[in-house]
C-alpha cells in the first residue's frame, strides 16, 4: 500500500519537533565546547592566567631584589661593599692582579646594567 499525501504530511509534522530539538542540541553542544566562552577557551584562559602568575612572581622577586639594593644605597644605611661594587662596575676598575670574568648578558644578577 502506498502512503498517501496526508500520511506523509502527518509524518513530517511529527518529525519536525525532534529535528528542531536535535539541531538545538548540536548547536548548543558545539558552542559549549568551541564558543567564545566554551570549554576550550576556558582552558586557554586558565593557562594564560597561570603564565601571568608565574611572571608576576618573577617580577615580584626582581622588585624585592632591587628594593634591597636601593635600601643599601640610602644615606642612612650606606653599605660600603655595595658602593665599592657599583663604583668598580661603572668605572671598570679593579685591583692589581684581579681577574675579571665577564658574564654573558642575561646571566648576571644585574641584567639591566
Amino acid at each position: 500500500m502506498r502512503p498517501t499525501h496526508s500520511d506523509l504530511k502527518d509524518r513530517l509534522r511529527r518529525a519536525v519537533g525532534p529535528m528542531i530539538g536535535a539541531v538545538a542540541v548540536v548547536y548548543f553542544g558545539f558552542h559549549t565546547v568551541h564558543g567564545d566562552r566554551g570549554l576550550l577557551r576556558w582552558w586557554q584562559v586558565r593557562q594564560e592566567l597561570e603564565q601571568a602568575r608565574v611572571e608576576a612572581a618573577g617580577l615580584a622577586a626582581q622588585r624585592a631584589e632591587l628594593a634591597e639594593r636601593v635600601r643599601l644605597l640610602r644615606p642612612d644605611s650606606l653599605d660600603a661593599d655595595m658602593v665599592e661594587e657599583l663604583a668598580r662596575r661603572r668605572l671598570g676598575m679593579g685591583y692589581p692582579g684581579e681577574r675579571v670574568v665577564p658574564l654573558v648578558p642575561g646571566e648576571g644578577l644585574d641584567e639591566g646594567q
